[in-house]
Order: structure tokens, then sequence, then C-alpha cells
């Protein structure tokens, strides 16, 4: 019961993850960066399925601050079928040209999102690793590359072949393609990352859902592979899927190496 709930846990952060940093806002206010409530919601639907969670508001009202606005403020708690832990989340949500609707809205969603972290749902936004509005780069496309592989004095992995009628970088190389029979299985692949115990730059372990994600962010973003459907296939993946997790596995290794 606690790996599959791991399992679904990590699902939903993948998803963020792969939704970066469409998915992301900034309140104006204090300039704390988060997911969109919409999104995550989105995600919970997805993998646990609608009805096979929810919230329930405790209590909702509205507060004068002591700059003379006003506030919203609300508790939630968070279900997840078959689980007795329903932790709470308290949310706030300022006024703004007097549309109290609104301000509760953003109150019971903030409290729905800060509940859900009891779960480790969303848990970038509250480690503070997700980019700030006025940042020049993206961290979410660093997080996708390998680590070891994501400054200007490590190697990169080569980039895809240039569109014809353009000249190809330096970097680029044309591989063959690997015979069916060379390719690892999904099972040997992830023995392997389980024993190369990958992570990012700053350390963070990178679980296998993001290790999908990251090998295969080009097919997600074509809709050509949904993050949920590969990570439900566990060790029954199509043979293009493998051949490009290991050569992620391979650019990643190469990248420790040079850097060590």
């Amino acid at each position: 019961m606690v790996d599959q709930l791991k399992g679904k846990v990590d699902q939903v952060n993948a998803l963020l993850l792969a939704g970066e940093p469409d998915n992301i806002s900034e309140d104006t206010y204090s300039h704390y960066t988060g997911y969109k409530p919409q999104y995550l919601i989105d995600g919970m639907n997805e993998v646990f399925g609608i009805g096979t969670w929810g919230f329930e508001e405790l209590s909702s009202e509205i507060v004068t601050t002591k700059e003379g606005g006003l506030l919203a403020i609300a508790q939630v708690k968070v279900w997840l079928k078959d689980v007795p832990f329903q932790p709470t989340g308290w949310g706030q949500a300022r006024v703004t040209k007097g549309d109290l609707g609104d301000a509760r809205k953003g109150a019971q969603t903030d409290a729905i999102k800060k509940a859900l972290s009891y779960f480790s749902i969303g848990n970038r936004a509250y480690q503070g690793l997700l980019p700030g509005k006025n940042e020049t780069a993206k961290p979410a496309e660093a997080a996708r590359r390998p680590a070891f592989a994501q400054n200007n004095n490590q190697a990169k992995p080569a980039g895809p072949p240039a569109p014809s009628g353009t000249a190809p970088t330096t970097r680029a190389t044309v591989e063959p393609a690997p015979k069916l029979n060379e390719i690892p299985s999904g099972s040997a692949l992830r023995k392997r990352a389980e024993a190369m115990k990958l992570a990012t730059k700053t350390g963070t372990p990178i679980n296998w859902a993001s290790l999908l994600n990251y090998a295969l962010q080009d097919d997600i973003k074509a809709g050509k592979y949904k993050l949920s459907d590969l990570i439900a296939m566990k060790d029954e993946l199509p043979p293009d899927v493998c051949a490009k997790i290991a050569a992620w596995l391979d650019t990643y290794a190469a990248a420790k190496k040079q850097a060590a």
C-alpha cells in the first residue's frame, strides 16, 4: 500500500515537473513561486482518479490586515482513498478589486496545495526549486538534462542532427541506430539506474519517474507518449523508449566521469 501510494505521488510530481515552467505562478505580493492550482488538480485527477481523492473545507473567513486590506483565509482537509491520514492545510489570498469570491477560491486552493504537501505532492515548490519570475535561466529545463552536464565547463549530450538545409553543429554526431537485440530491457535499465545512484547537480536523487521525464522529454512534449502511461508500463517499455533511456544513462555516465 505504501509503495503504491509513493508511486502515485512520484507520478504526480513527475507530471508537475514536466509542465514547468508553464505551470508556475508567482505571487505579486510575496514574490513566492508555486504551482498553478489547476495543474496540480489535473495531475491528481489523472494519477489518482476523480472520486478517489478530495478535500473538505473546514473554515473560510475574510479578515482585515494591519495595512487595512482584506485577506481571505481558509482551512482545508484533504483525503486519499483508503489512506487514514487526512492532513489539513491553511491558505490565504488577498482581496483585490473587491472580489471576495476569487479571494475565497484562492485561499481554498492555496490550502489544498499545502495540505497535499504533507504527502510530498508538489514538494518542489516548498523546497525552493521552482524558477522565479525574473530568472533568465529555466531551472526546469536544466534539471531535465543529465546532472554533471549543466554548465559550460562540463560535458553536454550531443544535440539531434541538424534539420535539412541548415549547417550541423560541431557537437552533433550521428550514431547508428542500435539493433533490436542490442537494446537493454526496461528491467535491466531500471537496475542500471538504481546502481548508478542518479542525482541532480544539487544532490537531489533522480527517481525512475523523473528519469523517464528527462530521457523522453521531446516525445512527451510532442504528445507521442504521456509520462503517466510510461510510468504505468513499469518494465514493459517499447524498444524506442528503452533505447532513449540507455542513451541518456550513457550521457550521464560520461558527463559524471569528465566532471570527476
